[in-house]
């Protein structure tokens, strides 16, 4: 039940990750050897978790785009990456049911 049942809320700060399989199944097969791709492990400099590779980038954690809510578990969420996600957080779908829950009617989404 929204809080303000009268009112539209809309949220102006929320983020979405792109699904892990989106460039290699939509982009066009001739950019694929460079498309940004995701690794999950350590990287030469110690980091481990799941990343976001994209060249000429520094690696990014999944999770710095997935990890809200996270608080002090924001680390544990590095390690996930994906799977500690909610799927709301790519799948429209299931980010409308949130937004139900949550008594959102809008949102401003930002992209990793």
């Amino acid at each position: 039940m929204p809080l303000f049942p009268n009112q539209k809320i809309i949220s102006g700060d929320s983020h979405f990750v792109e699904p892990p399989d989106l460039f290699l199944k939509r982009l066009p097969k001739e950019f694929r050897e460079r498309a940004p791709v995701t690794f999950k492990g350590v990287l030469p400099d110690g980091r481990r978790g799941e990343f976001f590779i994209v060249e000429n980038l520094e690696p990014s954690p999944v999770a710095g785009s997935a990890g809200a809510g996270k608080g002090p578990n924001l680390n544990r969420a590095n390690l996930d990456g994906y799977a500690g996600a909610p799927k709301s957080v790519w799948d429209p779908a299931e980010r409308l049911k949130e937004q139900d829950l949550d008594g959102i009617s809008a949102e401003v989404l930002y992209a990793s």
